[in-house]
């Protein structure tokens, strides 16, 4: 406790934010009660939430297919000529810049960059003839297996990307971070993984954590992560690199058994929207194969979800006829763009879908 006699606890539940009354249960005690006011996980970083709990979506996307679909696919007989998924866009120093993790057959995944000019509706060119090696850090390393998932923004002129790493073939995933002054050579942290697992065994994520999605409000980093496969988690920073999780983790777990993704949840992708105080999120399903969903949320802490995918895989022998996950959200003033991956059953590529912008 504060020299005040009060002090700050992290309650999972079931209390929600917002005013409360606590009265003793023992015999003499006053049953007049006394309050207690509950504060939205991160206020203690100055991060004003609300603390409505939301029972729907309040806004679904009307999708649009682009009809060049896909729009980056696997490049024959190079690093990347198996997959190309689980993009990451935004427009920096005139270009617009495509992060993606590609993989040869046989080969772990790594990192490569695409680019074409800003507010172009042409292809996408890759940068370089292979993927971010300044970034793989060989035997022994966090990421010594491989680069996956990465989640790219701006911070003070230079662009700061997030990925998972996997130190072993089977898991041991990380969440890195990896910096450029030209959004093409990275450097990664000097500090090593900005989130690594809890090893506590009974935490959702004490085996491995990856696929950030990182949000910037108000000076505040929030992201949001998977446990591999099994549920989505939440932490809070300061500076982007000392992350301080949620006690209440995990945050989001899907809709559970007989469900569209009773068998994995994972890929958060998060935006806020400014304008309506909502934090809207797509995730990636499983059972049998991936499918995309739609959240919502107040606080970043309790979502309401699209009982039905939003982006369903095809079912028929296209691209995307097996599989669709990793469906990243681009903001742009006059639309929504969501880029993700599409699987065949053999190859995996990146395509584009549009809506309008948020309400």
């Amino acid at each position: 406790l504060d020299g005040d006699g009060t002090g700050t606890v992290c309650v999972p539940g079931p209390l929600s934010p917002g005013s409360h009354t606590i009265r003793a249960a023992c015999n003499g005690c006053s049953d007049d009660g006394a309050p207690l006011q509950v504060d939205p996980f991160g206020a203690k970083y100055g991060l004003s939430k609300s603390t409505e709990v939301l029972s729907a979506p309040p806004w679904v996307p009307e999708l649009v297919k682009d009809a060049g679909n896909p729009l980056l696919h696997p490049s024959t007989g190079t690093w990347d000529d198996v997959a190309v998924m689980a993009a990451s866009v935004l427009v920096f120093d005139g270009s617009e810049l495509l992060y993606y993790a590609g993989q040869q057959e046989d080969t772990a995944f790594a990192l490569g960059v695409a680019s074409r000019p800003e507010g172009s509706s042409g292809p996408f060119e890759r940068v370089g003839d292979g993927p971010l090696t300044s970034i793989q850090e060989g035997e022994g390393g966090w990421n010594a297996y491989g680069q996956q998932a990465p989640d790219a923004i701006i911070v003070d002129g230079e662009v700061w990307m997030y990925y998972t790493g996997a130190s072993l073939a089977d898991g041991g995933l990380h969440i890195g971070l990896a910096t450029s002054p030209d959004g093409v050579t990275f450097t990664n942290h000097p500090n090593g993984p900005v989130l690594a697992p809890t090893d506590e065994i009974g935490d959702f994520d004490w085996r491995g954590v990856g696929h950030s999605s990182v949000v910037v409000r108000d000076g505040v980093f929030e992201l949001w992560y998977a446990s591999g496969t099994l549920a989505i988690g939440y932490a809070i920073s300061e500076d982007g690199l000392n992350f301080e999780r949620y006690c209440g983790n995990p945050v989001f777990e899907g809709f559970g058994e007989a469900s569209w993704d009773a068998g994995e949840v994972k890929a958060p992708e998060v935006v806020y929207h400014e304008p309506t105080d909502t934090y809207y999120m797509t995730w990636s399903g499983c059972d049998p194969c991936f499918q995309v969903g739609w959240a919502a949320s107040r606080d970043g802490l309790r979502w309401a979800a699209l009982p039905d995918p939003l982006l369903p895989a095809t079912g028929d022998d296209g691209w995307e006829g097996v599989a669709v996950q990793s469906a990243y959200i681009q903001v742009l003033p006059s639309e929504w763009r969501y880029w993700y991956s599409g699987n065949d059953g053999t190859y995996q590529a990146l395509g584009l879908a549009t809506s309008a912008p948020g309400p």
